[in-house]
């Protein structure tokens, strides 16, 4: 997993590294207020199988409604607009991938980052098959 990326340190959209957020390999996603993208790191993008062009300025919770009728969705959404550091595992309506998903609030805009986690019947797999070498 990469190191984790310091958020804290910046407070507004214009000051973020965008440059340094295309080179993480997990994925980064910012928000307006009104849950408009206004950037996708390449990750989201590979993941997705789309165009960030396609996205930006776009309504997250429109252009993806089964985010919208995720109840895990719905608490973190309530949590940050509350201003309230968000920490969520959950799977993803769109991949269907594990997720961990951590958002701030900062003055401008909602930042996400989400990294894939391991499936849970995978990582059982592997353990057996470590413990029938042993």
């Amino acid at each position: 997993m990469s190191t984790p990326f310091e958020i804290t340190l910046y407070r507004r959209f214009s000051d973020l590294p965008f440059e340094h957020f295309q080179r993480m390999r997990y994925s980064i996603y910012i928000l307006d207020f009104n849950w408009n993208y206004l950037f996708l790191n390449d990750f989201v993008i590979d993941n997705l199988k789309t165009r960030d062009q396609q996205l930006i300025g776009e309504n997250m919770w429109a252009t993806f409604p089964a985010l919208a009728a995720d109840p895990d969705y719905m608490r973190m959404k309530q949590k940050i607009e509350e201003n309230k550091m968000v920490t969520l595992v959950t799977h993803s309506p769109l991949t269907g991938q594990r997720l961990s998903i951590v958002g701030y609030t900062l003055e401008d805009c909602y930042f996400f980052s989400s990294h894939l986690m391991p499936n849970k019947q995978d990582l059982l797999n592997d353990l057996r098959s470590q413990l029938e070498k042993n």
